[in-house]
This record gives structure tokens, C-alpha cells and sequence, in this order.
């Protein structure tokens, strides 16, 4: 029994150690993708585009995230936070869609 509890923690432990190494769009704090969401929808309207250009910016920075892996090589190269990077990337694609 005492076998089985040391095996688990150490399993969980490990577990949870991989899931803080890399922040991902599942993890990533809701109040700051909210935020970015609140403030992609005012500068959409700030730059007069349709009601759902700040959904589609918002959302080729989720995709611009999957295939960059989360922007693992800039946060590696640069050492800027993942949520840093989303916004960037989300404000970007805003200002492409103008």
C-alpha cells in the first residue's frame, strides 16, 4: 500500500510538472484572454471594421499558437511570456484585416 501511495505521487508530481512547463491556450489565465478579447473588440471599433473582426483575430492567434507549439522557440529565444506573444500576435492579425 505505502508502494502504491509513493508511485502515485510521484506520478501526479511529474504530471503537474509537465503541465507548468508550457502554457497552453487550455491552461492560460481566462482573465487575461478576456482582456485580450475586450480590448481586440474596442480596437476593431476604434478602426470601424465589421462586428467580427476582432473574433477572427482573436482566433488566427489560437491557430498562429497550434502550429508554433504554443510559440515555444520564442519564448525560448526571447523570453517573452506566452500570453505576451498571443496578444502581440492577436493585435497584428487586427491590424492585417484593416
Amino acid at each position: 500500500m505505502l508502494q502504491y501511495v509513493k508511485t502515485r505521487v510521484l506520478t501526479c508530481s511529474k504530471q503537474n510538472e509537465r503541465e507548468t512547463q508550457m502554457e497552453t491556450i487550455d491552461t492560460q489565465n481566462q482573465y487575461e484572454l478576456g482582456d485580450i478579447q475586450n480590448s481586440l473588440e474596442a480596437k476593431a471599433k476604434e478602426y470601424r471594421l465589421h462586428d467580427t473582426a476582432w473574433m477572427e483575430a482573436y482566433q488566427n492567434a489560437e491557430q498562429t499558437a497550434l502550429e508554433t507549439n504554443n510559440f515555444e522557440d520564442y519564448i525560448k529565444e526571447h523570453g517573452y511570456t506566452w500570453i505576451e506573444i498571443f496578444k502581440q500576435v492577436a493585435f497584428d492579425s487586427l491590424v492585417g484585416l484593416r
